[in-house]
């Protein structure tokens, strides 16, 4: 299949990863329309199309510009329905003070979040929005 990935906001997300798979399941129950397309970190797409390619992060490429960290969880958050949207304000918080933050508990995810890493079932509508 074909995507024009300069045109899709995909989430790059680490598959193996218990808080990465919430974080994907959470997006599905609250967002706001069905705009967010879902890929691995591993896979041979994010290779071919991140430039900054790395796993401890979740990567939101939106419309062709990569965002990383806490930039790129608010700006997903921000296309969920109330009251979650509200955590995009959060951006007031200065970058350097969300990044690190997120760092910390990025490096220490597997030991935290164990578990959670199985196959979701989804219909055929949502199938096609994981690349």
């Amino acid at each position: 299949m074909s995507y024009n990935i300069k045109e899709m906001n995909i989430v790059f997300y680490d598959g193996d990863c218990g808080l990465c798979n919430s974080f994907v399941k959470l997006i599905l129950k609250y967002e706001k329309s069905s705009i967010l397309y879902f890929c691995p970190l591993d896979s041979d797409i994010a290779k071919e199309n991140i430039k900054n390619l790395s796993t401890d992060t979740v990567i939101y490429l939106q419309n062709g510009k990569e965002h990383y960290r806490s930039e790129a969880a608010l700006l997903i958050l921000k296309e969920m329905k109330w009251p979650l949207s509200m955590t995009y304000y959060l951006r007031v918080i200065p970058l350097f003070i969300r990044d690190c933050v997120y760092k910390l508990i990025a490096n220490n995810r597997h030991r935290f979040f164990k578990g959670n890493t199985e196959c979701l079932f989804l219909d055929n509508e949502t199938k096609k929005r994981f690349l």
